[in-house]
């Protein structure tokens, strides 16, 4: 019977010892996972790299976005002209009816009236294919700056690392900015370079 008891207890203490093991081999693979895992985070936190750029800088100095926007400045002066023509046009109409008034029989005020309501109708018209062709002329010219804005920039975050460039202004919605992060100067001397040698300038 003593022996029973002695053979019991060494079987208890062993299968105790047992469970301790596999109770701490447990513990150090859940550590370990959370190592990796902690590791795998902060690698991932560490590649993705950010920077930023001032548009409104780009706005002022980039040479292509000024030629473009001179540009437009003298499509805009065209268009008013055009516009202002056509609005001479109605007026020195309306004004020769009221000079002829009244000597006009009624059938010619109708025909005047008439002819000034066809008049300003096709004018109307005119003048909003204008504002029209201004409105998509304007859009292609900065659909043009800003792909060749992106086109450096991805050649530029390929080179450097980085995950996310992103253009800011003053209007945005971030309340800090790190000026270590800012590539404005570097990315406008990168397309100003970039405009000179397309234009022969560079040489």
């Amino acid at each position: 019977m003593k022996k029973f008891f002695i053979v019991s207890n060494i079987v208890l203490i062993v299968a105790v010892i047992i469970l301790f093991f596999l109770q701490f081999d447990k513990k150090q693979q859940s550590a370990g996972s959370h190592i990796t895992a902690a590791k795998d985070s902060a690698g991932l936190q560490q590649a993705q790299r950010i920077a930023y750029f001032e548009m409104d800088s780009i706005d002022d100095s980039y040479k292509y976005m000024k030629e473009a926007k001179d540009a437009l400045i003298k499509k805009n002066k065209q268009v008013e002209d055009q516009i202002n023509d056509l609005r001479k046009e109605v007026a020195a109409k309306i004004q020769e009816a009221n000079q002829k008034g009244p000597s006009m029989s009624q059938a010619e005020q109708m025909a005047y009236s008439k002819e000034i309501d066809e008049l300003s109708k096709k004018n109307q018209d005119k003048m909003q294919n204008l504002g029209q062709s201004l409105s998509m002329e304007r859009d292609v010219q900065l659909q043009k700056v800003r792909s060749k804005i992106q086109q450096y920039l991805k050649q530029f975050a390929q080179e450097k690392g980085y995950s996310y460039i992103v253009g800011t202004n003053e209007n945005d919605n971030f309340y800090y900015k790190d000026s270590t992060l800012d590539i404005t100067s570097e990315l406008l001397s990168a397309l100003n370079a970039a405009y000179d040698k397309e234009n022969g300038k560079g040489k």
